[in-house]
């Protein structure tokens, strides 16, 4: 019985270890665009938003250690998506004909966080 509790350990640390060799794009790419809105919407959007839903994203060190880098890398795709989808890429501060999405992901994750509390 100690016998398989040591092969079982053994093999789930060899998983463990072959998964780090998997690659995670944690790239930031080229930002094509600024926001160009008033400065107060700018601070909040850049202290709240921007680390996971722009091209600017700070990596957290947990997100060098699979398989929580898939997720985290996964998240940030989604959320960049979402914002980018929102603002328009390239034309980001510009005609609010994409803000509709933005507004419901905001009024979703404040629901998400008032559930929490």
């Amino acid at each position: 019985m100690k016998r398989k509790v040591l092969i079982a350990a053994g093999a789930l640390v060899v998983v463990l270890v072959a998964t780090q060799l998997v690659p995670v794009d944690r790239s930031n790419p080229s930002v094509a665009a600024d926001f160009d809105g008033p400065s107060e919407v700018a601070t909040v959007l850049r202290a709240s938003c921007y680390d996971c839903h722009s091209h600017e994203t700070t990596w957290p060190w947990y997100s060098r250690v699979a398989p929580v880098s898939w997720l985290i890398a996964h998240d940030v795709e989604e959320a960049r998506g979402h914002l980018l989808d929102a603002f328009g890429e390239g034309r980001v501060g510009g005609a609010l004909d994409g803000a509709a999405p933005l507004v419901q992901t905001i009024h979703v994750a404040s629901t998400r966080i008032d559930e929490h509390d």
